[in-house]
């Protein structure tokens, strides 16, 4: 059973403190097992946006090769995202190494949908670099 939670937080003794992504719905592996379906309904039901994904395993890889380029360009830029979000030479770097981690148009045909239609509607330096700075500022919030 395969999935990636769409929230970012922390535990604290024993309470979860917890926010959640807009730009990425929970994860849950779309598959004959009932458990999956149960847990994607249940998590549904208390709102939480949930997504099915064919292919967990490459949704993880490419997700986990996506991050890592967003990380190296905010390290670049002190770890604050409202300077990397007026940073355009990192920004336009950060969009290569996207598209050198083999994540550009013909790769991997995966989840998330906004950066796959950046993908297919104008190549990943013209499209993520054009809105990254608008999803910088949103998840920085």
């Amino acid at each position: 059973m395969l999935g990636f939670p769409g929230v970012g937080g922390v535990m604290r003794d024993s309470t979860a403190g917890y926010v959640r992504i807009p730009q990425q719905p929970t994860a849950v592996q779309a598959d004959t097992d009932t458990r999956l379906d149960q847990l994607a309904r249940a998590l549904g039901t208390r709102g939480f946006a949930v997504q099915r994904v064919a292919d967990m395993d490459r949704w993880l890889a490419y997700h986990a090769a996506f991050v890592a380029c967003v990380a190296a360009a905010l390290y670049r830029c002190g770890t604050d995202p409202g300077r990397l979000a007026a940073d355009r030479p990192t920004l336009t770097l950060m969009c290569a190494a996207v598209t050198e981690a083999g994540l550009g148009r013909a790769a991997l045909r995966v989840q998330p949908a906004r950066l796959g239609q950046h993908l297919d509607h104008g190549g990943i330096t013209g499209g993520i670099a054009a809105d990254q700075p608008r999803i910088v500022r949103h998840e920085a919030v």
